[in-house]
């Protein structure tokens, strides 16, 4: 693909690579308030994933996130996807054809945290949209492998290492983000060499992934659904005054009908020993990003759902 593109065209002058469930949005929305730099509009176009079809990575389309940009100011965008090897290869070498110039910032989570946050995602948005869980977490593993393959950081480094330096990875702490914005962006403004905003930019909470809110809304779809079918009821409901109708829900919800859904709609915990099992690889992968990068994962004290 990056072979057939024109090169003399604006493409990314730094990626936001991931990882993904670890506050990419939000440093996404504060880069794009200093006026050094241009976000694309689209976060996540997935212009150098190979698996999305290719009318949807269409070149025109591509340079034309990043028209509006003045020559000089840094452009760059956000797809997490570019760090979730092997299930999409070949992104660092695609990139390099086009930029061997480009830098890239890693934003990580404590890996198993992270794992299994990835796991309620790809269920719930992704891989198996709207459906109750009928597997386990390790089926699900087995099933959809990527959700521990994008938590081993180290995997994901060495791909881009391939065919960038070091110091075109910055590696940041997204539980160090979350307690203190400002300190990450200053690290992120020295990375790109541009002025440090820090102080104006970085004073707003963070954007969430609103997964209580999803749940909600699953919630109510599953408990209501077969009560829609009985006929003439929809008609009713939707004829009721807004404080009984949540009133009816309430107590739909509560009810076995409810109870069932709930347990249904709730994802199942990890094992001892796949927890074990897995924290044994994602240390590992730790233990390499801080011999090599002088990475600080003192802040990681896993709690996932076990």
């Amino acid at each position: 693909m990056a072979t057939q593109l024109d090169c003399t065209r604006r493409f990314p002058d730094f990626f936001v690579i991931g990882a993904a469930k670890s506050g990419t949005t939000t440093l996404h929305e504060y880069l794009a308030r200093h006026p050094d730099l241009w976000m694309s509009a689209d976060k996540e176009p997935c212009f150098f994933d190979p698996n999305v079809a290719p009318e949807l990575r269409d070149p025109e389309t591509y340079h034309g996130l990043f028209n509006g940009a003045r020559e000089d100011q840094l452009c760059a965008e956000s797809s997490t996807n570019y760090a979730m090897w092997p299930l999409v290869p070949n992104v660092p070498r695609s990139i390099s054809l086009v930029n061997p110039d480009a830098r890239f910032i890693y934003l990580l989570r404590d890996p198993l945290r992270r794992c299994y946050s990835h796991f309620m995602h790809r269920h719930e948005r992704e891989v198996l949209r709207d459906q109750p869980y009928r597997m386990t977490f390790e089926e699900y593993l087995n099933f959809d492998p990527i959700i521990a393959d994008a938590s081993d950081y180290a995997a994901q480094v060495r791909r881009y290492l391939e065919y960038f330096p070091k110091q075109s990875l910055l590696l940041l702490s997204f539980e160090r983000f979350v307690k203190d914005p400002v300190s990450t962006l200053k690290q992120v403004f020295d990375f790109l060499g541009v002025d440090d905003r820090s102080e104006e930019d970085g004073g707003e909470p963070l954007h969430s992934n609103n997964t209580d809110a999803f749940k909600s809304i699953m919630m109510r779809s599953y408990t209501m659904a077969p009560l829609r079918r009985i006929p003439g009821l929809r008609a009713v409901y939707e004829r009721m005054p807004s404080n009984l109708r949540a009133a009816s829900i309430s107590w739909i919800q509560k009810s076995p009908l409810g109870r069932r859904a709930r347990r249904r709609l709730t994802p199942p915990p990890i094992l001892p020993e796949t927890r074990n099992r897995l924290q044994e690889r994602f240390d590992a992968s730790t233990a390499y990003l801080e011999a090599e990068f002088g990475f600080d994962a003192s802040c990681w004290s896993s709690d996932a759902r076990g």
